[in-house]
C-alpha cells in the first residue's frame, strides 16, 4: 500500500530594519540560520515540529517567520515553527 506524504519545503523570511544607527557602531549582522529539519516528509494527517536557530554579531536578531512552500492546500505551519498537514488533502 502506498503512503500518502506531502513534502513541505521550508522557507525562512528576515525583516530587518535598522533606523537611526550611527554609521561608525558595528552593525547587527545575521551571519548564518541552521533549520531542523532543512524539509520534511509529513503523512496526511500528520505533524512534525521544526526548529531554527539564527547565528550572528553586534545584537543581531533572532526572530524567524515560517512560510510553507510546494505543500498541499492545507499544509499549514504555526509562528512556533509545528508544521501541520490535514488529513484529507
Amino acid at each position: 500500500m502506498k503512503k500518502n506524504t506531502a513534502l513541505a519545503g521550508l522557507a525562512l523570511v528576515f525583516g530587518l530594519a535598522f533606523a537611526g544607527c550611527p554609521t561608525d557602531s558595528p552593525q547587527p549582522t545575521v551571519t548564518g540560520v541552521t533549520v531542523g529539519p532543512a524539509t520534511a516528509n509529513v503523512a496526511r494527517g500528520g505533524s512534525r515540529g521544526v526548529t531554527a536557530t539564527v547565528s550572528g554579531t553586534n545584537g543581531h536578531p533572532t526572530t524567524v517567520v515560517w512560510t510553507v512552500e510546494g505543500g498541499t492546500s492545507g499544509t499549514s505551519i504555526s509562528v512556533d515553527g509545528y508544521l501541520e498537514v490535514l488529513h484529507n488533502v
